[in-house]
């Protein structure tokens, strides 16, 4: 958990967000608790690489941490085998699919 977070942190601010915004935001990012510092949120930054930054490191955080944990131990295949985590991205998939459509619809 520490890992990601200061991990997210770094990357945020390469992309751009002051040093204390970065680990705000992945404190905020990882917990999946949707904080910012700032009104906007995350929009504030007006930044791609700050959305695919925090999207990326948001399934991060959603995911089981003892798939983190089985995969340093060496099973390098705990993510296609666990049905958790299948369900999870199957259902990610689907809404980000189902806002697309909407999205064009519009």
């Amino acid at each position: 958990y520490t890992f990601f977070s200061v991990l997210c942190a770094i990357i945020l601010y390469l992309a751009g967000m002051g040093i204390f915004d970065a680990f705000c935001h992945a404190a905020a990012i990882i917990s999946t608790g949707g904080l910012s510092t700032k009104t906007n949120s995350i929009s504030y930054f007006d930044s791609h690489l700050i959305e695919v930054a925090a999207i990326i490191f948001m399934l991060i955080g959603g995911t089981t941490f003892t798939l983190y944990i089985r995969l340093l131990k060496g099973d390098y295949k705990v993510f296609f085998k666990d049905s958790q985590f299948k369900a999870y991205i199957l259902t990610i998939i689907f809404f980000v699919m189902l806002t697309a459509f909407y999205l064009w619809q519009q």
